[in-house]
């Protein structure tokens, strides 16, 4: 772990100081994935308003993991409704998260799955998930190592 790492509850000024890492995360993305990571041209523009709608959101979670002033990496995830015929009627999910490059395997990103695990086991959701593209070893490394199982695939057909 290096010093001076913060890993903190995301704040609306920080939407805009994440934009290098989300840069970096869907570049990595478009490397290693055959899903469709084509972007909009306002692209940035709308995660700058997804993010600061995370923070604002009282069922939406945006924490951001600081070095030295400067944003390290980010977590979006959020409380979700199930079919009220489960016994289980809210579940916390992990939307994205991307730690900068030259400071993965440092534990940044593990940091950031305890702080989101932490705030939904408090908003009563006994599990929390998320999806990780298949060819994304170094993601579901790390998953693993949080004790996440694979309990579902997802498949997809070109039309």
């Amino acid at each position: 772990m290096q010093n001076n790492l913060v890993i903190r509850n995301g704040r609306l000024k920080d939407a805009a100081k994440t934009l290098p890492v989300w840069d970096e995360f869907m570049d990595y993305h478009k490397k290693i994935s055959t899903m469709d990571f084509e972007m909009t041209n306002k692209a940035e523009e709308m995660w700058v308003k997804y993010f600061e709608r995370h923070v604002r959101s009282r069922i939406r979670k945006a924490i951001v993991a600081e070095q030295d002033g400067e944003i390290v990496g980010f977590l979006l995830g959020e409380i979700q409704k199930r079919p009220p015929i489960f016994t289980t009627s809210r579940q916390g999910y992990v939307d994205s998260i991307g730690v900068r490059e030259n400071k993965r395997n440092l534990g940044i990103g593990a940091l950031m799955l305890n702080s989101f695990a932490e705030w939904a086991r408090g908003k009563g959701t006994p599990y929390m998930l998320l999806n990780v593209a298949v060819e994304n070893d170094i993601a579901r490394g790390l998953y693993e190592k949080q004790g996440f199982k694979t309990i579902m695939l997802v498949q997809r057909k070109l039309l």
